[in-house]
């Protein structure tokens, strides 16, 4: 069973915005992985050659 604790006005003050830096994490990594998708599901598949990158006919 949790327990709740009762804290005063200072000590309340004092933990405030402990999780705002988490947040700018996450929100910057979310927005870059949905970049990441966008590219490598849109853009390389449309735009990239469709054939192999090295070339075939050296020994």
């Amino acid at each position: 069973m949790p327990t709740v604790e009762h804290l005063d006005p200072i000590t309340m003050e004092s933990q405030r915005g402990g999780f705002a830096p988490l947040a700018l994490a996450l929100g910057v990594a979310s927005i870059d992985l949905a970049l990441m998708g966008v590219y490598w599901g849109i853009y390389v598949p449309h735009y990239a050659p469709k054939g192999p990158s090295f070339n075939t006919n050296l020994p």
